[in-house]
């Protein structure tokens, strides 16, 4: 009795521990552009958090915000992302992913590019999140 409690109790800290401990997060979009979510924690099932982080393919980091949730089930995470890439033309850059939970491997983004010379879009699958150790930082 008392080691099913101890075990019990374990359990309980870890499913907790990974709910609310808070870690540097990578989103890959599948158009080339790399999410940074700083301080990162996972929702509960049907819940939701935002993002706050940068986004880190190019040569100067661009901020970027966003909100992961996951769904009630937990068998989804959902991730939108926006930033806004000064690279001359001022890119602005929306991107949604889904990915599988918990591997978060083998999930299907979509990412829209609006600039001064017009709107580019596209689907990738096989991306992926990851904890980023440490975060890239260009």
């Amino acid at each position: 009795m008392w080691t099913t409690k101890l075990v019990g109790g374990v359990l309980a800290a870890l499913l907790v521990a990974d709910q609310a401990s808070a870690l540097d997060m990578c989103f890959q979009s599948g158009s080339g552009l790399l999410f940074v979510a700083k301080s990162y924690k996972r929702p509960g099932p049907g819940k939701c958090r935002p993002l706050t982080g940068y986004e880190a393919s190019t040569a100067v980091p661009h901020p970027a915000t966003g909100t992961v949730c996951l769904n009630a089930f937990g068998t989804l995470l959902y991730v939108h992302w926006s930033a806004l890439i000064d690279d001359g033309d001022g890119a602005d850059y929306g991107v949604r992913t889904r990915l599988p939970y918990p591997s978060l491997t083998e999930g299907r983004s979509s990412w829209i590019s609006t600039t001064s010379s017009g709107t580019s879009s596209g689907v990738a699958n096989g991306v992926s999140a990851y904890r980023c150790e440490p975060a890239p930082m260009p």
